[in-house]
């Protein structure tokens, strides 16, 4: 995989492209961050370095958005939001960070790093605390090494701005939720800064160069048999959906699955908010951590937790995620199947 080294204007496509393909049919719509960097960055660009290429006293701070998609939609960013929660952590902290990176690198928040970067004047890490779009913070590669998060800051729109410290990770993740969950239902979230060797240990290296690559292998392909070959992706199959089964969102339940035909056979893919587990007749042949997505036979568009529905034809890839996650006993239990109540061991592509 090559590294990006900038950011340009001309590259937020691609970046965008690859992002739904990491945000695994949630995660958000990256168009909205392209929407609001194309005009800022028409003759600038972000500079970004990879984990292993920071200086040993560099503090990277962790940021994207966390909340609905939809209140994110209704109530558009004004592009404070980032610099605000920056700067409410520097006080508290008494820690100013040298760059920032996302914490999610799929979905939307591919690209909150970078809005966040031009905010502030500073570099963009090459690496985020996923490696995909997942939907809570406990999921964190900073929670899987034993790391806290807090203190974290949560600025809102409407400039409400809110310190969280002294709980752990489970901890952030309830207030922060409780906190949207009670106001505007999004918000620009920043996490302690954290020194070089804990990026370089402790984070998921080259997720945004992975969802640039993507990018630029999807971007202009039409099939979803071009998609899936140009990315490296196994097909899991393809089928007309016969089911969509939800939990009830207006409670903040966004479990589901989606059942489909496949020859004579029948595919099940659970969701939460992302797609999670692929099975085949009732055998797991796909799990996160790793690339679970669909598409649409018919157009080759990405199809997402909320559009699938009863009849559409897909066809359902899996690529490989990160390899970090299997690197040590213990951090699957972070992102795998159990982390989401199924009761099932990782099943990774990387094992084939």
């Amino acid at each position: 995989m090559s590294r990006l080294h900038a950011v340009r204007e001309a590259d937020l496509d691609a970046i965008a492209a690859g992002a739904v393909v990491l945000g695994c049919g949630g995660g958000g719509d990256p168009r909205l961050f392209v929407e609001m960097l194309r005009p800022l960055m028409t003759s600038t660009s972000v500079e970004v370095i990879a984990p292993d290429r920071l200086p040993e006293e560099a503090l990277v701070m962790p940021v994207g958005i966390v909340g609905s998609a939809l209140a994110l939609e209704e109530q558009l960013p004004s592009g404070r939001e980032f610099a605000d929660t920056a700067a409410a952590l520097t006080r508290w902290t008494g820690k100013r960070p040298t760059a920032v990176m996302t914490f999610e690198g799929g979905g939307l928040n591919a690209l909150s790093g970078i809005a966040a970067a031009l905010a502030l004047g500073i570099p963009v890490v090459d690496a985020d605390l996923l490696g995909r779009a997942m939907p809570r913070l406990d999921h964190f590669s900073l929670a899987a090494a034993g790391l806290e998060l807090c203190p974290v800051t949560l600025a809102q729109p409407g400039g409400l701005i809110t310190v969280v410290d002294g709980v752990d990770v489970l901890g952030a993740e309830v207030a922060v939720r409780s906190l949207i969950g009670r106001t505007s239902g999004w918000g620009a979230l920043a996490i302690a800064s954290i020194d070089a060797r804990t990026v370089q240990e402790a984070c998921i290296p080259g997720t945004l160069s992975r969802a640039y690559e993507l990018g630029q292998h999807i971007g202009a392909l039409g099939s979803w048999q071009e998609i899936a070959e140009s990315s490296g992706a196994l097909v899991m199959g393809t089928g007309r959906v016969r089911a969509v089964r939800r939990s009830r969102p207006d409670t903040g339940d966004r479990r589901g699955s989606v059942i489909l035909e496949h020859d004579s056979a029948v595919i099940r893919v659970e969701f939460e908010s992302e797609f999670l587990t692929v099975a085949l007749d009732g055998e797991m042949i796909a799990t996160c951590p790793d690339i679970v997505t669909l598409l649409d036979v018919r157009t080759g568009a990405f199809v997402s937790c909320e559009s699938v529905h009863q009849g559409h034809d897909v066809a359902v890839l899996v690529l490989p995620g990160p390899q970090w996650w299997a690197d040590e006993v213990g951090r699957l239990k972070v992102v795998g199947p159990r982390a989401f109540g199924i009761d099932h061991d990782a099943v990774l592509m990387e094992a084939r």
